[in-house]
């Protein structure tokens, strides 16, 4: 009887598991890349491909804006979408510069959204002084090749892809379409969809009769080191971070230290620790010549010249590497910033310095003159009195006083204070 009862209900379970699986992968899921390409947006577009691996989801959507980012991510993010069985549609919903453009040009499907731009792919070196188109053929040629294989692979047009890196050619939607350098050009999500249902790729067909969109739902901590992952933002948190951490040394008290470190800290997660080892020298040899300072008697040429070389630093504090593969728009905002906050903390930190050395070298102002005590033995003319809730030793200037008298502070002799019994006890 056992035996007979067994069956229906592992065809039972079976049905729902069947169920269940059929309608977690009735989906579509969709996630964006909104900011710099980094090691974060690695870790957003892995996580998600895995999601729909897991759960059947046979198509991925990936909202492209963004103004390029680090070559190993791009890297690494075309290499992922090439080793799942996942369709990747890339779907550009504002621009897709540098490292933007080859990304939708690795994608499974490519489209976007009208009046949108796609281009600006030439690499650019990241200096002291701003940028410059790289003119090392190796890297230019390289990247070239690279971009033109995959729109190739994705049999889009190829020669304009390498001219997005060779020319920094840049498309509209509308003309990006007649040359065959997208697929689609879409609206929005839904208008997108409606488009791409039965398109064909090398993965396989796409069907998005009846699905759902799904947004992914990114973990807090690739979140967070998205935000880190910005060049300006990490620049930024290590610069403050530097300041705070001089202010705190200089002023101790206020925590200011703490938060120095912990800001720096967090500047290094972001930029990867690709940071100038000239912008270090600057700034550490500026902080030891502000630290100088403090033991000189006036504010002078040690505390300009380390101010200077701070805010030097601030600037040079930029990655001055090729890694990053972003366009010059966005690194020539990043250096607007980093060099107007450099210049403001210097002002700052030298004015804060400049008024804690002015506080140091006041002379005490320790003023008892009036107070009372009393007297806890007889003052003649020296015994102790209670002052403010302490023992101190007193001298007495109007002769003989009583323990237990009330006496008035005059003045003080060293460890000695000087007293006279109060106006009461003597009119008394």
């Amino acid at each position: 009887m056992k035996k007979l009862l067994f069956v229906p209900v592992l065809f039972l379970a079976f049905i729902l598991t069947f169920s269940f699986i059929k309608a977690e992968s009735n989906r579509i899921l969709v996630t964006e890349i909104d900011g710099p390409i980094s090691s974060a947006t690695v870790s957003k577009i892995e996580g998600a491909i895995e999601l729909c691996e897991r759960e059947s989801i046979d198509t991925l959507i990936i909202e492209i804006d963004t103004d390029g980012g680090l070559v190993s991510s791009l890297f690494s993010i075309i290499e992922a979408i090439d080793n799942t069985d996942v369709i990747v549609v890339g779907y550009v919903t504002n621009r897709a510069f540098s490292a933007g453009a080859i990304l939708l040009t690795g994608c499974d499907v490519a489209a976007m959204k009208p009046y949108t731009v796609l281009g600006s792919a030439h690499p650019v070196t990241i200096g002291a002084t701003g940028t410059a188109p790289v003119e090392d053929n190796k890297t230019v040629n390289a990247i070239a090749e690279y971009a033109e294989a995959k729109a190739l692979a994705h049999n889009r047009n190829g020669e304009v892809a390498k001219r997005f890196v060779t020319e920094n050619l840049n498309l509209r939607a509308e003309e990006a379409l007649p040359l065959g350098s997208i697929e689609f050009v879409a609206e929005d999500i839904q208008a997108l969809l409606l488009q791409i249902n039965g398109f064909t790729t090398p993965k396989g067909s796409i069907d998005v009769t009846g699905k759902a969109i799904q947004r992914y739902n990114t973990p807090l901590s690739v979140s967070i080191l998205e935000t880190l992952g910005d060049p300006t933002i990490a620049s930024v948190l290590m610069l403050v971070g530097i300041y705070a951490l001089i202010f705190g040394l200089v002023s101790p008290g206020f925590g200011a230290e703490i938060v120095g470190v912990v800001l720096i800290l967090l500047g290094l997660i972001g930029s990867g620790f690709n940071i100038s080892y000239i912008a270090l020298a600057f700034i550490i040899l500026g902080a030891i010549l502000l630290i100088f300072e403090l033991v000189t008697p006036e504010f002078g040429i040690l505390g300009v010249s380390g101010i200077i070389l701070m805010a030097l630093g601030g600037i040079f504090i930029i990655p001055l590497n090729t890694d990053w593969y972003v366009s010059e728009s966005m690194v020539s905002n990043t250096y607007l910033t980093i060099i107007g906050l450099s210049l403001f903390l210097a002002a700052f930190i030298g004015f804060a310095i400049y008024k804690v050395l002015q506080v140091r070298k006041k002379k005490p102002e320790f003023s008892i003159e009036g107070e009372k005590a009393n007297a806890i033995e007889d003052l003649n003319p020296e015994g102790f009195v209670i002052f403010k809730g302490e023992y101190w030793r007193a001298k007495s200037i109007s002769g003989k006083i009583e323990k237990g008298t009330e006496v008035t502070v005059t003045g003080k002799d060293g460890p000695v204070l000087i007293v006279k019994a109060s106006e009461t006890r003597e009119n008394h």
